[in-house]
């Protein structure tokens, strides 16, 4: 038998001298068992060590007891597990998961804190919430960020945050977007009238007003040329102008033209111009004055059984054309 303690798994509770080593197994256990009540083990036969256990001493030791400001596991010298508060658990490195990793599965609306501000938690079956903003794809030119506009429900496209979705009205969603918008597809707007405002103040709309119609409730200014189907224009829903033929413009009423210093009128006489015969004429004039005398500086042209007839601001009618 070795004359010291030392390669005991328990050690003797004090050193022995040579002539006190147990010579055979049952002394020896007699021994430990002697001891246990008092430093190993509990009155119920649980182990009680009172300080730290290493196992496998070395680089892939594993110790148990005082770990930082806890108790826990120390594994391989750098990695611990450890309790640092009541019912809480701590490592100060990293925790790999290789499964699945469940949090609140009694629904009690415990979160995942990530720092102390941020947090991810169950509100209902099914739906996953954050009580900040949530960004995907952070800081580079596709980023998307939900949340950021105070006081609205935003979704705020790229890191430069030049274009915006955000609710400002009841059922108003709003587009900031500094460059303007591009469809690469069709953009229905379901309801009616369901209108686009334009403007800080929303003064200036475009809207569907009836089957294949558009409206503006304001003026529409085209800075270049503007196509119109065969129906033509109709204004103030009495008066038209359209298409009659290759390079032919027509309206079924009266046509004025007028400047600072004269008015021409082509139409049907009639409507406060007089009567010549029941023809048509082209009345020139600087007044809304034409028949039955035209006011100074004017007159009118009119056909009369094939011939075309001037009629000055004196009264006078002269026959310029026959047998037309």
């Amino acid at each position: 038998m070795p004359t010291s303690t030392a390669k005991w798994a328990f050690p003797y509770p004090v050193p022995a001298d040579p002539a006190d080593v147990p010579t055979d197994m049952g002394a020896l256990a007699a021994r430990i068992e002697a001891v246990g009540p008092y430093n190993w083990a509990t009155a119920a036969g649980a182990l009680a060590v009172p300080l730290e256990i290493t196992a496998r001493p070395g680089a892939n030791s594993v110790t148990i007891g005082a770990i930082g400001p806890g108790y826990g596991l120390l594994i391989a010298g750098d990695t611990n597990l450890y309790r640092s508060a009541a019912g809480r658990l701590r490592t100060d490195g990293l925790l790999d998961v290789q499964k699945d990793l469940s949090i609140d599965l009694g629904n009690a609306g415990n979160r995942l804190y990530i720092g102390t501000d941020v947090s991810l938690y169950r509100s209902a079956a099914n739906t996953l919430v954050t009580n900040g903003d949530f960004y995907a794809r952070y800081g580079i030119v596709d980023q998307v960020r939900l949340g950021g506009v105070p006081g609205y429900a935003a979704i705020i496209f790229s890191n430069a945050n030049d274009v915006t979705f955000y609710r400002h009205t009841a059922g108003g969603l709003y587009l900031q977007a500094s460059a303007g918008l591009t469809l690469s597809a069709n953009l229905i707007m379901a309801s009616d009238p369901a209108k686009i405002f334009f403007g800080s103040s929303a003064d200036t709309n475009l809207y569907r007003n009836g089957v294949g119609i558009l409206k503006t409730d304001g003026h529409l200014l085209v800075g270049s040329a503007i196509d119109i189907g065969v129906a033509g224009m109709t204004i103030a829903g009495d008066t038209n102008l359209y298409r009659l033929g290759g390079g032919q413009l027509a309206t079924d009423s009266q046509f004025h033209l007028r400047s600072a210093i004269a008015v021409i009128k082509v139409g049907p006489e009639g409507g406060g111009l007089g009567s010549v015969a029941g023809d048509k004429g082209i009345f020139i004039g600087d007044s809304g004055r034409f028949l039955p005398t035209p006011a100074v500086g004017g007159g009118y042209l009119y056909s009369a059984g094939g011939n075309l007839h001037w009629i000055s601001s004196g009264g006078k009618d002269t026959t310029l054309a026959t047998n037309l």
